[in-house]
């Protein structure tokens, strides 16, 4: 990088911005403390279109395809928006807490992981709405999910790393963490970095 000034800055949210997600390589979406989703395209500050529903903050945004986005909210819900029509296609339900995170499955077009203050995690299919499988002991509150390759994905909450074996529905590895992990993101295929109190961790699958 040459530089390292900020080029532009996008006005347009009247509370802090929780959540971020690329739609695609012109467009990106903001979610909110103020309960709105805002699109916004890359080098022009002005907001092109604004998505309301939520009833509490937006805590995650997962797009689907380049016109398709699914939202998660501290109201306990999850949406599945259209960008072309600026509509709500549907309303998602189950979760007795915040949803915390969302993760796409690989390219699927209607299968998502959501991770929620209740202590559970919950595989859905945005097509339908259904809830098709929940994962978990409820033991803690999941801060965080990531889809990492066909057939599982990564937890975080409490203080375990866990890793899931989707067809199954069962846990297959689990790490003690010195602190409560509350982001965690894949370097490859044999590691994966968490984010904690001050301090990130390289894990070895």
């Amino acid at each position: 990088l040459e530089s390292a000034d900020c080029v532009l800055t996008f006005r347009g949210h009247s509370s802090f911005v929780k959540s971020l997600a690329l739609l695609n390589s012109n467009h990106f979406l903001s979610g909110s403390r103020d309960r709105t989703i805002k699109l916004w395209m890359v080098g022009l500050d002005d907001c092109l279109s604004t998505f309301e529903g939520h009833a509490d903050i937006i805590s995650s945004i997962v797009p689907f395809g380049r016109n398709r986005f699914v939202s998660g909210s501290h109201d306990k819900t999850m949406k599945f928006w259209d960008v072309s029509s600026r509509s709500c296609l549907r309303t998602m339900y189950g979760h007795t807490g915040s949803v915390k995170s969302l993760t796409r499955v690989g390219d699927s077009e209607h299968l998502v992981i959501s991770g929620s203050d209740d202590r559970t995690i919950r595989l859905w299919d945005v097509s339908t709405g259904e809830c098709l499988r929940e994962f978990g002991s409820r033991a803690a509150i999941v801060f965080s999910v990531t889809f990492i390759c066909e057939g599982f994905f990564i937890s975080c909450g409490g203080g375990k790393i866990q890793l899931w074996h989707m067809p199954s529905g069962s846990c297959v590895q689990s790490y003690d963490t010195p602190r409560i992990s509350l982001a965690v993101a894949c370097v490859d295929d044999e590691r994966f970095i968490t984010g904690s109190d001050r301090m990130l961790h390289m894990w070895e699958f």
